[in-house]
């Protein structure tokens, strides 16, 4: 029998290593990296709390947390797997000597190993779907940073067994294109690229990538709104060079003027491949129409126009200085994140990630007197530290973390988004419905998973769903409900249910909505039953069923304990974004925080259903290329236009049978995105609202019926 999910000991161990950290490093306005020396000292590692008791029984990979003294947390994992494949011993070291003289014979391999920018697989919110949901038929990427450059391999694909596999590690930074100067949007995902281009240790350009690429392994890149990860993987015996290489860009990086160009054109390609992406053009639309003030209305994405004309034109500002600030301002070890797997022992990769990733500065490198006299046209402000300079180094740093960008609140409000009907022309033949409530951020209930829980019962696809109705009334084809990766932030999270429409769903997409909010007052109907003193009520007792919940929790623990071996890229990658500060995840909870279900939180399903999705509070987008083709719209954006969000939104009193030729379209000023926006009507509104109050539904909907074949047990029958 699989082992009891226990709660794990979060206490750190005490046992400690000595390090030296020596020297402190700024990048100075002319990009010059410039050293200034400090007392060298002896400072202590800490380890943190024990994982291994929390991975699932078939992970035979060993864990380990530290904690530098410059307040970097790394995450250590022997790789059991590859050291049986040597033979059960630690892989050796390369030479960096022997390294350095191949250099110089594959030079030509630089341009073949840019980094570019990667669209993350992050497994945090679940999203409920139907089978035939469109959602991401797209080839494009819903993510600020661009596309998936990784030559076609799937992210997901098993290791196949040839030879030793790779080492990994991915490093993430908490600064995402949400923290963009206004007067440079994108200029998160530029650094990402410009980062590689040389740094003092090793001045060539995009040398680290050369020699990863030339030594058989890969690197990548993804900007997300919050942070930014760079991620490798190599073979076992290049792993430390690599990594040498790699920590030079966050330590002393060059930032060099004469890569601007050059790398300014690769994030327009990467925008220009992401353009026809409907989805993506839907998610700019939403940023493009939100509050003026808010980050979220920023343009992540970042092209030749947001980072190179609009600067200069608009503002006067040199975007390689702000990038140079912003590199100052927020790539600092207590705001970095760490996970190296590798075939080494844990006390072998615990001394190695300790010699190189040390070096990095603990604190920002600006000094706000000094920025003042730097020669710097931002008008951003400086956002206050989201961590206590006295406490990087403690283990509850990570919980204690104040995201500055939390207090920001929702970006939606009545005068721009909510109450409001969004009729979008798309690139592909399609139509789709999607509605939208912004709700508090949940960061805080990871162990109760409120969204989890609803979106579980708005997207089943059973008898009594809202989908079987759907299809028998022949209105959509498939639908999904909850929260998307792309929906989280510290300030707001996004609860959206989509329905891919059929074309009588298209004219009928107000009575689609009706059976939503009538399915919602069904499920307000069973939480009133449901108090704090009283989790487990029956459906007598006007609760939720007793099994439910147990039956959610059953299916998210055997889908983590008896999950795929994924490949040494993938673990690094999911895991470091698992340890993404704003998260505040506790370090024990690292590995099943966000897979498992620890606790019923009725209070919290009160609250979601009760407070955040009223029709009151959600935003309505309607995508059909009915409304005509993009190709044929006899409009265009003003080539001298420094607009990035739709200034003067024109809201339209919505008519009981819309005609796009009454109305002359918008244009969203990135994407190019055209449409129209109308009021909700108030009488639909109240309709809606009768609907979705508390009560048994006049529609044949009904809670899933339970499962037989979940199972609760997991060891095998005696023969």
């Amino acid at each position: 029998m699989a082992p009891p999910r226990g709660e794990v000991d979060t206490s750190s161990a005490t046992a400690t290593t000595k390090t030296t950290s020596s020297n402190k490093s700024r990048v100075d306005k002319d990009g010059n990296a410039a050293t200034a020396s400090t007392t060298a000292m002896e400072q202590e590692t800490t380890i943190g709390p024990d994982l291994n008791g929390s991975k699932p029984p078939l992970d035979t990979k060993l864990y380990r947390q530290i904690m530098l003294p410059n307040g970097l947390w790394c995450l250590l994992i022997q790789d059991t797997v590859a050291m049986h494949q040597h033979d059960g011993q630690p892989m050796g070291f390369s030479s960096d000597d022997e390294d350095d003289e191949e250099e110089d014979e594959d030079a030509e391999m630089d341009e073949e190993a840019k980094t570019t920018s990667k669209k993350s697989s992050r497994g945090r919110g679940k999203k409920q779907k139907g089978d035939s949901d469109d959602e991401n038929d797209d080839e494009g990427n819903d993510d600020e940073g661009g596309d998936d450059d990784d030559d076609g391999d799937s992210e997901d694909e098993e290791y196949d067994g040839g030879g030793i596999r790779d080492a990994a590690a991915a490093l993430l930074v908490g600064a995402g294109s949400a923290y963009d100067p206004i007067e440079c949007q994108g200029m998160a995902h530029f650094l990402e690229h410009l980062l590689f281009m040389g740094s003092e240790k090793y001045p060539g350009e995009n040398e680290f990538g050369s020699f990863v690429s030339k030594h058989g392994g890969c690197d990548n890149a993804w900007t997300d709104l919050e942070y930014t990860v760079y991620h490798l993987s190599i073979p076992q015996e290049y792993l430390w060079p690599a990594l040498d290489r790699l920590v030079q860009h966050f330590v002393a990086p060059l930032l060099l003027e004469s890569a601007v160009d050059r790398e300014l054109q690769a994030i327009e390609s990467e925008f220009q491949l992401n353009r026809p992406s409907d989805e993506c053009r839907r998610s700019q639309l939403i940023c493009a129409t939100s509050e003026a003030d808010h980050y979220y209305s920023k343009f992540g994405w970042g092209n030749l126009r947001s980072l190179r004309d609009i600067p200069k034109k608009a503002h006067g500002v040199d975007p390689l200085k702000e990038l140079r600030t912003f590199f100052n301002r927020y790539y600092y070890a207590a705001n970095m994140r760490l996970v190296v797997m590798g075939a080494n022992t844990l006390d072998q990769l615990q001394k190695q990630v300790q010699d190189i990733f040390c070096q990095i500065q603990a604190l920002p490198r600006v000094d706000p007197k000094q920025q003042q006299q730097e020669e710097c046209a931002t008008t951003a402000p400086e956002l206050p530290l989201p961590v206590d300079p006295q406490e990087i180094t403690s283990w509850k740093a990570n919980e204690n973390y104040n995201s500055p960008l939390a207090k920001m609140g929702s970006p939606f409000t009545q005068k721009t988004s909510l109450q409001k009907i969004f009729r979008i022309v798309p690139l592909k033949q399609r139509h789709k419905l999607v509605l939208t409530w912004p709700i508090p951020a949940q960061i805080d209930k990871w162990k109760g998973k409120p969204c989890e829980f609803v979106s579980h019962l708005l997207g089943h696809e059973g008898a009594g769903s809202l989908l079987s109705y759907f299809r028998k009334c022949n209105w959509a084809t498939g639908c999904s409900a909850g929260v998307g990766d792309d929906e989280q932030a510290s300030s707001h999270w996004f609860f959206t249910f989509s329905v891919t429409l059929s074309k009588e769903g298209l004219k009928e997409w107000k009575q689609v909505v009706s059976a939503v909010y009538a399915y919602i007052g069904m499920l307000r109907m069973y939480s009133l039953g449901s108090t704090s003193t009283s989790s487990s009520a029956t459906t007598e007792s006007g609760g939720w069923p007793v099994w439910l919940y147990d039956e959610l929790k059953q299916i998210d623990q055997v889908s983590y304990l008896y999950s795929d071996e994924e490949s040494p890229e993938d673990v690094v990658c999911g895991l470091v974004e698992n340890m993404a500060p704003h998260y505040k995840i506790p370090p024990a909870r690292v590995l099943d925080g966000f897979a498992l279900l620890f606790e019923f939180d009725v209070n919290g399903i009160h609250d979601l259903l009760e407070k955040y999705l009223p029709p009151t509070n959600a935003r309505i987008d309607l995508t059909s290329s009915d409304f005509g083709k993009y190709a044929e719209m006899d409009l265009s954006l003003d080539p001298d236009s420094t607009d990035t969000r739709v200034h003067n939104l024109i809201i339209h009193e919505e008519e009981e049978v819309f005609d796009p030729k009454a109305w002359k379209p918008q244009i969203e000023p990135n994407f190019e995105t055209f449409f129209w926006c109308s009021e909700v009507p108030a009488k639909l509104l109240e309709e809606w609202d009768k609907l979705a109050q508390p009560q048994k539904p006049l529609l044949p909907f009904s809670l899933p019926q339970e499962n037989p074949f979940v199972p609760s047990k997991y060891d095998l029958k005696e023969l």
